[in-house]
């Protein structure tokens, strides 16, 4: 799994307050492990299994090292390769 070079912290793209103008994105569903753009906090993972889709522009993730979330469209990056 590719790390995230230098990932930015944003506790803000895990709060639910997303902005409403994200475009959906249909590749994603439930079961998919995702490298995220941005993490909770600094000890986080840099990947989130998706659990539900919550809103058009947010899933409610799990991420190792951190737990539960809403995450927002734009701190979800590209899918991970299955195993």
């Amino acid at each position: 799994m590719a790390r995230v070079l230098d990932p930015m912290i944003a506790p803000s793209a895990f709060s639910g307050n997303c902005r409403l103008d994200l475009d959906p994105r249909q590749d994603l569903q439930a079961g998919q492990w995702v490298q995220l753009q941005v993490l909770p906090q600094e000890w986080s993972g840099e990947s989130a299994l998706l659990l539900c889709q919550s809103a058009p522009q947010a899933w409610v993730a799990w991420i190792p090292g951190h737990g539960e979330a809403t995450v927002c469209l734009d701190a979800l990056g590209e899918i991970c390769p299955a195993p």
